[in-house]
C-alpha cells in the first residue's frame, strides 16, 4: 500500500503502510477547503513520519504543506530534517535559505548556502542565487548584485536574476 496525500501542495505517495480509506472519507477530505486539507496534511505526514522516521519525502512536502499555511518556523524545522535525511533534495536547501532570510536569520541562511556549495558544486548557479537572496534579505544590496552579476554569466535563464538585480539597484 501507498500512502497517498491530494490536496493544496499536489499528490504524493510515502511507502508506508495505513489503512485504506472509504470513498466517503476521500469525498469528505475533496470537500474540505484548501486550509483544512492542509491541516489535515500536516496530520498524515507527522503520522506517517511517526511510523518511519526516515522518510525522505515526508519531510520535504511537510515543509511545503507548512510553508503553505504561512507557519514558517514549522516549515524551517522540516526543511533542516529533510536535510538530514535526504541530502541529496536541491530544493529543500533553496527553500530553507530563503526562509532563513526572510525571518532575519542571515548567518543560518549563509551556512545553508555555503552547505548547498560544497554538496553540489555542479550547481554554482543556484548557490550564488542563495547566497544573492541571502545578502538581499539582509540589505546589503552592493553584494546581492556582486553575487548576481557572477550568477548572470553562468545562467542560462536571466530572468529571474534580472529581476533581483534590478530589486537590489532600486
Amino acid at each position: 500500500k501507498m500512502f497517498s496525500i491530494m490536496g493544496g501542495i499536489g499528490a504524493f505517495d510515502l511507502p508506508v503502510d495505513l489503512p485504506d480509506i472509504t470513498e466517503a472519507e476521500y469525498e469528505a477530505f475533496s470537500a474540505l477547503s484548501i486550509e483544512d486539507k492542509l491541516k489535515q496534511i500536516i496530520i498524515d505526514l507527522e503520522y506517517a513520519i511517526g511510523l518511519d522516521p526516515e522518510l525522505t519525502e515526508a519531510y520535504y512536502y511537510l515543509g511545503v504543506a507548512y510553508a503553505q499555511t504561512l507557519n514558517r518556523e514549522k516549515a524551517i524545522e522540516a526543511f533542516e530534517k529533510s536535510i538530514v535525511v535526504e541530502p541529496q533534495r536541491e530544493d529543500s536547501y533553496t527553500i530553507l535559505c530563503l526562509f532563513l532570510g526572510e525571518t532575519g536569520r542571515y548567518e543560518e541562511a549563509q551556512k545553508i548556502a555555503n552547505l548547498f556549495r560544497d554538496s553540489f558544486p555542479e550547481n554554482r548557479e543556484r548557490y550564488y542565487y542563495l547566497t544573492s537572496l541571502t545578502y538581499y534579505h539582509q540589505g546589503e544590496f552592493a553584494k546581492t548584485i556582486e553575487n548576481g552579476e557572477k550568477l548572470l554569466l553562468i545562467s542560462e535563464d536571466d530572468s529571474w536574476v534580472s529581476l533581483l538585480l534590478a530589486r537590489a539597484y532600486f
